[in-house]
């Protein structure tokens, strides 16, 4: 791995406070970003030998959030390594060759997606809507790992006061129509606001077609 002496840290890096890509970018902020992402990527590597050298039938998975646009402030490449992250319109600036293989879908049985799109934003095929969020995961994991989107039914735009129940059909219809199956964030919002039968009537709605 290449190592770099910083003098002056961060500055060399990025100006302390800054809070997106910087105007200016320098080699040295390039081979940090990549050093983050190359830092969670093991660690996934190391936690999932760990859990499944003590039983490899145990499913070890991560829960990420579904905008991959503007998930750099993380340090994590969630992607598969096999999709060329550089060309993803955000990261096709800064992201190094190497950034690309230190996409970790390849290392989990399973990925949940968070899609925590507001209330009135269900459907549709790009980033901040329910079902894009589930359809651009799909492109980005290239099949390495099944994955499961689901909604934040208690705190994203529109879901804060309850009285959502009769959207949970489309929800449902949105997430599991476009992944591998469906999560709720959470479980607790569920019984606040008691949206049992909704989420009944909506699996039992996407099991008849």
């Amino acid at each position: 791995y290449i190592v770099r002496e910083i003098e002056n840290f961060p500055g060399d890096i990025m100006a302390p406070g800054t809070d997106d890509i910087p105007s200016v970018i320098t080699e040295e902020f390039k081979l940090w970003m990549e050093y983050r992402a190359k830092t969670i990527h093991d660690f996934i590597v190391k936690a999932g030998d760990k859990v499944h050298g003590v039983n490899p039938d145990i499913k070890f998975g991560a829960y990420v959030g579904g905008w991959l646009a503007s998930y750099y402030p993380t340090g994590v490449n969630w992607a598969s390594p096999r999709y060329n992250i550089a060309s993803h319109y955000y990261y096709k600036k800064w992201a190094t060759a190497k950034f690309r293989e230190y996409g970790y879908a390849d290392h989990c049985d399973f990925m949940f997606i968070g899609a925590y799109a507001g209330a009135d934003s269900i459907y549709g095929n790009d980033e901040w809507t329910m079902q894009g969020f589930c359809k651009q995961a799909d492109k980005y994991l290239m099949g390495d790992v099944p994955h499961f989107g689901g909604p934040d039914i208690g705190n994203s735009s529109g879901f804060e006061k309850g009285g959502k129940g009769s959207l949970m059909p489309k929800i449902i219809d949105a997430c599991m129509g476009a992944s591998d199956g469906m999560f709720v964030f959470d479980l607790c919002h569920i019984r606040m606001y008691d949206y049992w039968n909704d989420f009944k009537k909506g699996f039992d709605e996407f099991d008849a077609k």
